[in-house]
């Protein structure tokens, strides 16, 4: 299972690392790629702190059942591929 969870979260990564930087590199204007960046790694820091707070109020319910447990980090994981695309 651990190796499977590696194996998503460096996809996720990658896909969304070049994604950021395609989407930074056409918003920015001459001379503010630097700005850009930094609002978007605080966004982007905003995104993750909102999930690890959505996934300690729903840890209690899923943690008892492993077969949803799996099936919910399935349903994000994909998800999170699709909105990083």
């Amino acid at each position: 299972m651990q190796f499977l969870v590696s194996i998503s979260n460096a996809a996720c990564t990658v896909m969304s690392s070049q994604t950021r930087a395609a989407l930074m590199t056409h918003f920015a204007r001459i001379g503010n790629f630097a700005d850009c960046a930094a609002k978007e790694g605080n966004q982007d820091r905003g995104v993750k702190l909102a999930g690890i707070l959505a996934v300690a109020f729903l840890i209690d319910d899923l943690g008892h059942n492993i077969e949803i447990a799996c099936m919910a980090y399935a349903i994000v994981t994909v998800l999170q591929l699709a909105f990083n695309v």
